[in-house]
């Protein structure tokens, strides 16, 4: 996108992922496990969220017939402190123009 800095890109990117929590989730290491006709699987949330690629309109790895069943977050270390800052136009509700978390 010509006005955002992404880490990750296509051809044929259409918009970046509005997800504050994926930001989140991504650094805390989550993981998603889904449910579907060929049983459960686990997906690295780095992983689930996808590049448009050949098929844009179909931003996850979520297969037909598939839920979301859990997400799981490791336990943190002890003394573990996280952050997470958002920078956007607007006071009220508005996409980031840059979020970042640890």
């Amino acid at each position: 996108h010509r006005d955002l800095a992404i880490l990750g890109h296509s051809p044929e990117c259409v918009a970046t992922n509005p997800s504050d929590m994926a930001v989140a989730l991504a650094a805390l290491e989550a993981t998603v496990l889904l449910l579907g006709p060929e049983g459960e699987r686990a997906v690295p949330v780095t992983e689930f969220h996808r590049l448009p690629g050949e098929n844009p309109d179909q931003d996850t790895v979520i297969r037909p017939g598939e839920l979301i069943t859990e997400v799981v977050l490791p336990p943190p270390a002890p003394g573990t402190v996280s952050r997470y800052r958002k920078a956007r136009d607007r006071a009220s509700y508005a996409f980031a123009l840059v979020s970042v978390a640890a």
